[in-house]
C-alpha cells in the first residue's frame, strides 16, 4: 500500500534528501508534486504554502539584494509602512503603560458593574456569562498580561522580518505587526470618512451610552473589548467553524489549532469572515444606532482578515490600538498620523493589489494542511 506523502516530503525530496527526516519516507524515486502556486509562494520567503500547506522552506534568509521586490522603487512607501509600524508599536505601548498607572481605576469597575463573555448572534446573544468582583478583575488582569504578551511577540516577530525583508515595501504581507499598523491605519480612514459622509447626510452614530459612564469606567470597557470582542467574533466564528471543518472533512487531528488563527485564506474562511463582520455589525445596532452597522462590518472584515492570515495576536493588538488610543494626551494626534498614513497605505494597494489575495478562482476551497503550531504564526 503506498504511503502519502507527509507535507515534508515534496520539500526534502526537492532538497536530494533520501528519507524524509519528519515521517520516515523512502523518498528515492518519489516524483516531486505540489501545487501550481508552492513555486511562487517559494520565491516570495513563505515557509509555507498559503494554498496547499506544502512545507517550502525556512524562506529568505538574507535581505533582498537592492533593486528587488520593488525596495527602491517605492522609498516613501518602504517609509510609509515602517513609519506606520513603529507608530503603531509606540501607540500601544503608551496605552498599556496609561492602563499601568491607572491599574486601580480600571479595576474599580468591578465595584460597580458586572461584564459579560458571550457569543454573539447579531442583534441578540445566544448565551452570556456574567462576571462580578473577583472573577471580574482577574479577567482584566488577564487580558493585560495577553496584550503585553501579543505585543512583545508582535515586535520579535517584526525584527526577525525586518531582517528578511528590509528593503521591501511589500514585507506587511510577511510581518503580522506591519499588517495590522497598516490594515488599523486604513480601516479608520475609511471610518472617518464614512462617518464624515454620513453625517453630511444629517445622520450620525449615536455614543449617547458613553454618558451613562465615569471616564474610567468607560477606558476599563474599551480596554477589555480588544480581547473579548476577537474571542467572540473571529474565534468563535471563524476559528471554531474552521477547526469543525479542518477535523470533519480533512481529518486532520491538529484542527484545534485553527483557534490560534493565522491558518491562512480559503474560500471557507472567508466565507466566515463574511458572516463574522455581518454578525460583527449587527452587534452594534444596539446603542449606536444603523449607522455604526456598515462601519463596524468593515472593521470586522479587517479584524477577521488579520485573524485568518496572521492570528489572534494581529487581530486582538489592533482591535485594542483602536479602542483605546485616544485614552492618553496625544493619543489623538497619533490617531489623525494613522489615519493619513492609512490614505497613503490605502492608495497604494488600490495601486498595487494583492493579486494573490483577490484570486477567488485559485483559492483553495478549505486550508490543506496545518504547520506545525511553533510556526503558525510565522507561516509568511
Amino acid at each position: 500500500m503506498e504511503q502519502n506523502n507527509c507535507r515534508y516530503c515534496n520539500y526534502y525530496a526537492s532538497k536530494g534528501a533520501k528519507y524524509c527526516p519528519r515521517c520516515g519516507r523512502d523518498l528515492s524515486g518519489m516524483s516531486i508534486s505540489g501545487c501550481p502556486r508552492c513555486a511562487d509562494q517559494a520565491a516570495a520567503g513563505a515557509r509555507y504554502c498559503r494554498y496547499c500547506g506544502n512545507y517550502l522552506g525556512e524562506g529568505r534568509t538574507q535581505p533582498y539584494p537592492s533593486g528587488m521586490q520593488d525596495g527602491p522603487e517605492h522609498p516613501f512607501m518602504r517609509s510609509t509602512v515602517t513609519a506606520v509600524t513603529l507608530l503603531f508599536i509606540l501607540l500601544c505601548t503608551a496605552s498599556l503603560i496609561v492602563y499601568t498607572v491607572h491599574v486601580g481605576d480600571v479595576l474599580g469597575i468591578a465595584d460597580r458593574y458586572s461584564y459579560s463573555i458571550y457569543v454573539p448572534l447579531g442583534l441578540v446573544n445566544a448565551f452570556s456569562i456574567p462576571l462580578r468582583g473577583n472573577a471580574f478583575r482577574a479577567y482584566i488582569l488577564i487580558a493585560y498580561v495577553l496584550f503585553a504578551l501579543f505585543l512583545v511577540y508582535a515586535v520579535i516577530s517584526y525584527q526577525r522580518t525586518a531582517g528578511k525583508y528590509g528593503t521591501s515595501s511589500d514585507r506587511t504581507e510577511h510581518s503580522g505587526l506591519s499588517a495590522a499598523a497598516s490594515c488599523l491605519s486604513v480601516s479608520l480612514f475609511l471610518s472617518i470618512v464614512y462617518l464624515l459622509l454620513m453625517s453630511s447626510a444629517g445622520a450620525d452614530a449615536d455614543s449617547s451610552w458613553m454618558d451613562d459612564f465615569r471616564v474610567w469606567d468607560l477606558n476599563a470597557l474599551l480596554f477589555m473589548a480588544g480581547l473579548n470582542e476577537e474571542l467572540a467574533f473571529r474565534l468563535v466564528w471563524i476559528g471554531i467553524p474552521m477547526a469543525l471543518l479542518g477535523f470533519l472533512w480533512k481529518k486532520d487531528r491538529r484542527s484545534l489549532q485553527y483557534l490560534m488563527g493565522g491558518f491562512g485564506m480559503s474560500k471557507a474562511a472567508l466565507a466566515f469572515i463574511i458572516i463574522s463582520s455581518t454578525i460583527f455589525g449587527l452587534a452594534h445596532y444596539d446603542g449606536w444606532g444603523w449607522v455604526k452597522i456598515i462601519d463596524a462590518a468593515a472593521g470586522g472584515i479587517i479584524f477577521g482578515y488579520l485573524y485568518t492570515e496572521y492570528g489572534l495576536y494581529a487581530s486582538v493588538l489592533a482591535h485594542f490600538l483602536n479602542d483605546t488610543v485616544t485614552v492618553f494626551a496625544g493619543g489623538v494626534l497619533g490617531e489623525l498620523a494613522l489615519m493619513a498614513a492609512g490614505a497613503v497605505i490605502l492608495v497604494y494597494w488600490l495601486v498595487k493589489p494583492n493579486r494573490e489575495l483577490l484570486d477567488l478562482k485559485g483559492m483553495p476551497d478549505m486550508t490543506e494542511s496545518l504547520p506545525p503550531m511553533k510556526d503558525q504564526w510565522g507561516r509568511h
